[in-house]
């Protein structure tokens, strides 16, 4: 929120926050750090996460090595670390579909 806002005062509270934490926040990214990943990779975020947006899966399958990763999935099954009571059958289809091909390789 603060990154996309047009106030200045806003702007430089994120700019400092930014410079402050740049070594926490590059310990925990992946970015640089799984190229040496040789596993089937499957990406399953919550469409509703309110901690972590569903557009870091994007930057996060990326990352992964051409060829590991097998299937990625944004649904609205399950929010941060919670599944949903009730979903579409569209949604409960794709998460089907994702766990299928998680067992497939599983057993390979």
């Amino acid at each position: 929120m603060l990154e996309n806002s047009n106030s200045p005062a806003e702007k430089a509270i994120a700019a400092a926050s930014n410079a402050k934490h740049t070594a926490q926040m590059d310990a925990v990214s992946p970015q640089g750090k799984l190229a040496a990943l040789r596993v089937p990779v499957y990406l399953l975020h919550g469409a509703g996460d309110s901690v972590i947006p569903p557009t870091e899966l994007g930057y996060l399958a990326r990352e992964v090595p051409a060829g590991e990763l097998r299937d990625t999935l944004v649904t609205n099954m399950i929010s941060h670390v919670s599944m949903e009571k009730h979903v579409s059958l569209g949604d409960s289809w794709g998460g089907l579909k994702l766990l299928a091909h998680f067992l497939r390789d599983a057993q390979a």
